[in-house]
C-alpha cells in the first residue's frame, strides 16, 4: 500500500456502472396480444311459432322408425344369401396349412440364413478394414 504525503494511505474508489444505467427509464411494455382477445356474442335466437294447420294429431302420427306388427315373416324368410358353397379352390383351405414342427423348422432355416448373411457381411467389412491399414 503505497502512502501519500500527508501519511495516510491511499484508499481507491469503484464506480459501479451497471448501477447507473440501471436507473435509465425503461421503456413501457407493449402488449401485442391485446387484439387477440375474442369477443363472444350471443347469436340471435329464432323461434318458430307453429299453427293449428301444422301440427298432426299424435295418434295419427307414425315414424320411419316404429315397429311394423303386420310384417310377414314368413315371405321375408325367403330372402336372404342363399346357400353358400365352399367348391372354389384357395382361400382358408386345409391343403396348405402347416404344423408346428414345420413352422419352427422354417422359421429356423430362415435365421440361420440370416446368421450366415451377418457373418460373411462382417468378414467383407474386416477384409476392407485390413486393406485400407
Amino acid at each position: 500500500v503505497s502512502t501519500q504525503s500527508t501519511g495516510e494511505p491511499m484508499t481507491s474508489v469503484k464506480v459501479d456502472k451497471k448501477n447507473e444505467e440501471t436507473e435509465e427509464e425503461e421503456p413501457p411494455q407493449v402488449d401485442f396480444f391485446a387484439d387477440m382477445v375474442p369477443e363472444f356474442k350471443q347469436p340471435a335466437q329464432i323461434r318458430i311459432r307453429s299453427t293449428s294447420n301444422d301440427t298432426v294429431p299424435p295418434t295419427t302420427a307414425s315414424s320411419r322408425l316404429a315397429l311394423d306388427t303386420n310384417f310377414d315373416i314368413g315371405a321375408a324368410a325367403g330372402i336372404g344369401l342363399g346357400d353358400l358353397e365352399d367348391s372354389e379352390p384357395g382361400g382358408w383351405g386345409d391343403d396348405e396349412t402347416l404344423d408346428d414342427s414345420e413352422i419352427l423348422a422354417v422359421k429356423n432355416e430362415a435365421l440361420k440364413k440370416k446368421r450366415a448373411s451377418e457373418r460373411e457381411k462382417r468378414r467383407k467389412e474386416k477384409e476392407r478394414s485390413s486393406k485400407l491399414s
